[in-house]
């Protein structure tokens, strides 16, 4: 059985045709299709696991290999309204370590598109500490096609930075070590507890990669304005993630993303309902303005960072476009 490098994980769930979950979820495994292929070229062992619930087995597509292992969601942990079937991290990530192969886990949202050289790079990356999670940010390009068939438009694409975390590669064999409570994805924050516990076992070395073309997202949507209650539940998780692992692993450094995370969690208020939306966005948008202009200046003095684009050892490979 060939050696498998990285196991890429991903969520998928059954949109409605002609969403803009659905062109999304198409336009990933398209680019997952390219980017294991490439891969491949290159003599690098890459599988992909669609971890689902049995209802959106349908949703799966090549490359990735459907999993039906998530038998709950938040709504059985903690129902909420609106009601939402969002999969616990936790459960994601024990089901991709229980059924995966790889030495790494990619872990991404399923609207995150890898670009065709990714996992070569990532296999640079990891070689030159193999000890030390890292977090790759993503690209936001304008919705230049909805097609798979055309995604070599998207490949060219330059887009701009953006400041989420949505692409954590770390060791498959770090997953029964994770503190993650009941975090589920789909809302916020539940980011902010993987990253706090890779940067844990990483020594408070986790290294971030802001500028990297080596993943995209098709436009910049924000789907999570009206899910307050999820996002108050999500932070209050967090919070116990975090006190949870400074018993464990002590004080983290001033500089660490362990620091950054822990007291951001700590000095934002959980969202409020009675907020109008209008606002809840304008405010949104002005914290998130803060943050990138944050990440930016941490890139400049701190070790763990890097505000500059990473070059393959070799030059990336011509766009893959579908057959």
């Amino acid at each position: 059985m060939a050696h498998v490098r990285f196991t890429h994980l991903l969520n998928p769930f059954t949109a409605k045709p002609g969403t803009e979950h659905d062109i999304a979820q198409r336009m990933t495994f398209q680019a997952l299709r390219n980017a294991q292929e490439e891969s491949g070229r290159h003599g690098l062992g890459v599988e992909v696991l669609a971890l689902v619930e049995p209802r959106d087995l349908p949703s799966v597509e090549a490359p990735a290999r459907a999993v039906p292992a998530i038998t709950r969601t938040i709504q059985d942990v903690h129902p909420m309204t609106p009601p939402r079937t969002f999969p616990l991290v936790a459960d994601l990530l024990n089901a991709a370590h229980e059924h995966g192969r790889g030495d790494y886990i990619v872990f991404t949202n399923v609207d995150i598109s890898p670009q065709p050289f990714l996992y070569r790079v990532l296999d640079d990356l990891m070689r030159r500490d193999p000890s030390r999670a890292v977090i790759v940010n993503r690209r936001t390009i304008p919705k230049v096609t909805s097609e798979p068939a055309q995604i070599s438009l998207a490949y060219q694409h330059p887009g701009k930075s953006h400041h989420g975390h949505d692409c954590f590669v770390f060791p498959r064999a770090w997953i029964p070590q994770l503190i993650l409570n009941d975090v589920c994805i789909g809302a916020p924050w539940w980011d902010y507890a993987l990253l706090a516990n890779l940067d844990a076992l990483s020594g408070f070395r986790m290294f971030t990669y802001l500028h990297q073309r080596l993943t995209f997202h098709l436009g910049d949507d924000r789907a999570w304005t009206a899910l307050s209650e999820y996002d108050v539940f999500n932070q209050k998780q967090v919070l116990g993630v975090i006190e949870a692992l400074e018993q464990r692993h002590g004080k983290a450094p001033a500089d660490s993303r362990f620091a950054w995370v822990a007291q951001r969690t700590r000095q934002q208020p959980a969202s409020q309902r009675t907020l109008a939306i209008k606002v809840k966005r304008k405010l949104r948008a002005l914290h998130e303005l803060t943050v990138l202009m944050r990440a930016r200046g941490m890139a400049k003095g701190s070790p763990f960072y890097s505000g500059t684009e990473y070059v393959p050892p070799a030059a990336p490979p011509q766009a893959v476009v579908a057959g």
